[in-house]
């Protein structure tokens, strides 16, 4: 599951219990509560909190959709679209905001790390699971530009196409790795700090 984080040490805290509790709740967190235990417009499965919030940022608070549904709609693919939306809420305090506590009650619900998917009517809610890799490679603690070159010289050498899992605890990872994807053509198949799955660019 894509998620995003904050550079603070209590971005996993709930947002009730940071320091800046006392700051108004934001629109988006009140619009995601009150969709809450909802089902998608499109094809009736339940959506998590999380996929709550995209409908929001996506304008669609009076149709709700899953990711999968929002992604057909949008011709994009759901793991590119979850991750450039996810990037626009690490920047947005208001969305970000909803978004972790979106993954606090998709937590305690059972439906993280991963979102819904609407592929079962029956089931509800599909574990879409862990992207499979080629490749791994533990960058511990490493930060910004260590963790970009030694991710870059992994990267050249394996195939086109390639997914290579890392794992990076740095807490600059979510916003350094998705932009750094970005900027050089590869894929961002999937995060869950400190995981990410990275697809080498090409065919």
């Amino acid at each position: 599951m894509v998620t995003a984080a904050t550079h603070s040490e209590d971005a996993s805290m709930p947002v009730s219990e940071r320091e800046d509790a006392d700051v108004p709740e934001s629109m988006p967190q009140r619009d995601m509560r009150s969709m809450l235990g909802g089902s998608c417009t499109d094809c009736g499965t339940r959506y998590s909190a999380r996929e709550a919030v995209v409908s929001i940022f996506l304008g669609l608070k009076n149709a709700p959709r899953c990711l999968p549904c929002a992604s057909r709609r949008l011709e994009r693919d759901a793991s590119e679209l979850q991750a450039d939306l996810v990037t626009h809420f690490a920047r947005r305090e208001c969305y970000l905001r909803a978004w972790q506590e979106a993954e606090q009650i998709d937590r305690a619900d059972g439906s993280a790390p991963t979102m819904g998917v609407a592929t079962n009517p029956v089931n509800r809610i599909v574990d879409v699971g862990e992207p499979s890799a080629s490749a791994e490679w533990d960058a511990g603690d490493m930060a910004c530009g260590e963790l970009v070159l030694g991710l870059r010289m992994r990267m050249e050498k394996l195939p086109a196409g390639a997914i290579i899992r890392v794992t990076a605890t740095d807490t600059a990872a979510p916003e350094d790795l998705p932009s750094w994807c970005r900027l050089c053509g590869h894929t961002l198949v999937a995060m869950n700090h400190p995981t990410y799955w990275i697809r080498r660019k090409g065919s």
